[in-house]
């Protein structure tokens, strides 16, 4: 983990909502012309959003790679507060399938891989917000 001033989750939360809101312009072309940027911002409102929730909690967020480790700080956190984790199941299915939809050979699929990727990003965003007010 690395220590980050408490007042940098703004910054991060204010990113997250940047990618939240692109996620959602994108997703309203029905052609799904953007559908692979629009999984991608999916991934990485979840992930700015779980740094901005670390950061405003702990001071600290994650240097490693692998953002799977997130995972495990915000269990760590949820624990400690004792909120309920089911909110994190919805970062762990967009982390999940960060690679796939960047840098995977296949096509997306409009309901198995961008609809699910707008919904579980919404609903993680929504467990943030309910369980960690102070990042609104």
């Amino acid at each position: 983990m690395k220590r980050v001033d408490k007042t940098k989750a703004l910054c991060y939360r204010d990113r997250a909502l940047s990618f939240l809101e692109g996620m959602r312009l994108l997703a309203l072309d029905t052609t799904a012309l953007f559908g692979s940027a629009v999984a991608l911002l999916a991934v990485h409102t979840g992930i700015a959003l779980a740094d901005a929730i670390l950061i405003a909690y702990t001071g600290s967020r994650s240097k490693e790679q692998d953002h799977r480790s997130v995972l495990d700080s915000l269990r760590g956190l949820c624990g400690s507060r004792q909120t309920d984790q089911a909110g994190l199941t919805h970062l762990d299915w967009l982390i999940g399938r960060k690679t796939d939809f960047a840098y995977g050979d296949r096509r997306l699929d409009m309901d198995k891989d961008i609809l699910m990727a707008t919904l579980r990003a919404e609903r993680f965003v929504a467990w943030a917000y309910r369980y960690f007010p102070e990042i609104k």
